[in-house]
């Protein structure tokens, strides 16, 4: 280890600039390196899966269904990150209770069924 230390510091000036020499490619794929947020496009076509995204977009015109769970939040913090979400491209709709109602409306007023939708304070999605 003694030898490996002494090496490091008697070439330390060839091996800076021989990290500065890779830091360059890696810096040029990072900025080409595209992310692919379609997970579903890895799957095969032949799954349930795939044929229920199928459908959906042949039906409705859009296959992607995303859900976003919060829990302790205000209503007006969770208006304000519904106004967040929307603003993200390719978000299509986002729908929570403000989209229905004034979130100034108590929930409770709600069919009991859309406010369990909503508000769903004894079970947790896992």
């Amino acid at each position: 280890m003694i030898k490996f230390g002494k090496g490091v510091v008697k070439f330390k000036i060839p091996i800076l600039i021989l990290s500065f020499l890779l830091l360059v490619p890696s810096v040029v794929g990072f900025i080409n390196t595209r992310i692919n947020y379609d997970i579903l496009s890895y799957l095969p076509g032949d799954i349930e899966t795939m044929k229920g995204q199928d459908i959906l977009l042949e039906e409705f015109g859009t296959g992607a269904f995303s859900v976003a769970v919060v829990e302790g939040m205000e209503q007006k913090d969770v208006a304000a990150l519904k106004s967040e979400i929307e603003q993200i491209d390719h978000v299509k709709t986002v729908l929570w209770y403000d989209s229905l109602a004034d979130i100034s409306v108590p929930t409770e007023l709600l069919p009991e069924d859309v406010e369990e939708a909503f508000e769903n304070k004894e079970k947790i999605l896992r």
